[in-house]
């Protein structure tokens, strides 16, 4: 096999040279696998009846940006591997034999893996990552078309290993790095559904159109003027395209039923036991094509339930953010009768404990000079002993009682209280994340003070963290 190594002069150059092969990007479309490109659209673009666009769409220019972080996020996590940003100058690689070609995005070369690799750089938002790329266990999984045009790019290049690195776009940024077997008799397959597809438009003939996917590249090879007029009279095969075309929406409206069903009934009957390789790849096709249809009605569910969502999403934020106004003078006014109301206590607490202090020093006067005197002298003295004690244990008490007795008072039809609620304060965060071990750093600060709330909410006073004030507060209230 003889590979080009081409280094274009422009972006023009590159897209030309592209433009005469099945490129890595577009190779899945000739098994049915690609999310984006289908047999008809790849047909109608290599035939020129779809005119190469030569702009840039968002999703590409997200892609380009996003890739030179990319690359350096590999770099740094990778310092010992001999890494070349291959598309930041657009150079291609292609098999004029076979017409296949590739611009890989990355091609690495790392002693651990046996010398040159190509790593395949996506850039995916997060809930799409997630939907798209995980399978039901969580593992990450690539979506086949990925993986066949990393597998093309490896071949071309003649590197021993391949990888997928997805730059997942969230709230910050997180890109694991996938490995993709390099499979023997993959890339023969691809050279043979390459051959097909070329001679097809060689002999002349067209692929039938996925009407469920195809419509925009119907739209742009058999557009009419808007003004023209066609006499259909007697051509039949209209009514079956547009039988077949309201089916089709009528499945999508389903959410892929009929595909589902067909699907389910050929899993249905494959053998219950494998016995050979033959059977393990019929029960790998079905197993794809049955996560990639779960996929895409999972993705249909959220797409027909996001203007409802979106509408209660609208609908909550208006109201929350009225409710967080009105919850904001409450608390601000909530916190000025609480300072008030904790001054109160305090104030009353004393003064009630001062009074108990007199009140004590009175009675124990009062027993000494009973003690010293005989008679009714010292009996007087002793009753007044007696009265000075209830009156001290009457003070004592109102020193420890409950906060709402001591603060309460009704003003113009409102009855102003408080009540002792326990609370804390974190003092020393690091020292509360010692004592959480190994999942100290993935825990949210807001997740640990809230667990801390509700330990404090059932011990009370019996709460002991390392790093955390555990005190008694006053708290105003009204009704």
């Amino acid at each position: 096999m003889t590979v080009e190594r081409i280094v274009p002069a422009d972006r023009a150059a590159w897209l030309a040279a592209r433009g005469r092969d099945v490129t890595a990007s577009q190779i899945g479309a000739l098994f049915g696998e690609h999310e984006y490109v289908t047999l008809f659209s790849l047909w109608g673009l290599k035939t020129g009846r779809i005119p190469r666009e030569e702009e840039e769409t968002p999703a590409m220019q997200r892609g380009r940006l996003l890739e030179p972080v990319a690359v350096q996020m590999l770099r740094e996590r990778f310092p010992r591997w001999k890494i070349e940003h291959n598309a930041a100058e657009n150079v291609y690689f292609r098999d004029p034999e076979a017409r296949m070609g590739a611009t890989p995005d990355v091609i690495a070369t790392a002693k651990d893996r046996g010398g040159k690799g190509v790593v395949q750089i996506k850039s995916v938002e997060a809930s799409i990552f997630k939907r798209k790329w995980l399978d039901q266990d969580g593992e990450v999984e690539p979506p086949l078309w990925i993986a066949l045009q990393a597998t093309l790019e490896a071949h071309l290049v003649g590197a021993r290993w391949a990888a997928v690195a997805p730059l997942v776009v969230g709230h910050g940024l997180d890109m694991p790095l996938i490995d993709i077997p390099l499979v023997d008799g993959v890339v023969d397959a691809m050279k043979a559904k390459v051959a097909e597809f070329w001679a097809m438009i060689e002999e002349g003939r067209e692929p039938t159109p996925d009407f469920a996917r195809d419509a925009d590249a119907i739209e742009a090879i058999y557009h009419a003027d808007e003004e023209a007029e066609a006499d259909l009279t007697g051509d039949n095969r209209i009514m079956a395209l547009l039988a077949e075309r309201a089916f089709a929406k009528e499945a999508i409206g389903k959410y892929g039923t009929r595909d589902a069903a067909s699907l389910i009934e050929a899993a249905r009957k494959l053998p219950k036991s494998i016995k050979t390789d033959a059977e393990l790849g019929d029960f790998g096709l079905v197993v794809t094509r049955l996560r990639a249809l779960a996929s895409t009605v999972d993705g249909t569910r959220k797409d027909e339930g996001k203007p409802l969502l979106d509408a209660t999403r609208d609908l909550n934020g208006w109201f929350n953010e009225l409710k967080a106004s009105l919850d904001d003078a409450r608390t601000r006014l909530e916190s000025s009768a609480s300072d008030y109301q904790r001054a109160k206590e305090a104030a009353k607490r004393a003064e009630a404990a001062e009074a108990a202090r007199k009140l004590r020093e009175q009675e124990e006067a009062a027993r000494l000079k009973a003690a010293e005197t005989t008679g009714a002298a010292a009996a007087r003295a002793e009753g007044k002993a007696d009265n000075l004690a209830s009156a001290a244990d009457r003070h004592e008490a109102a020193a420890e009682a409950r906060t709402a007795d001591l603060v309460r008072t009704s003003i113009g039809g409102v009855t102003a209280s408080a009540k002792s609620v326990w609370t804390f304060r974190v003092k020393d965060y690091e020292a509360l994340a010692a004592t959480m071990g190994p999942l100290g750093p993935y825990l949210a600060q807001a997740d640990v003070e809230k667990a801390i709330r509700s330990l404090v909410k059932l011990r009370k006073g019996g709460t002991s963290l390392p790093g955390v004030e555990v005190f008694e507060d006053t708290k105003a209230t009204f009704r």
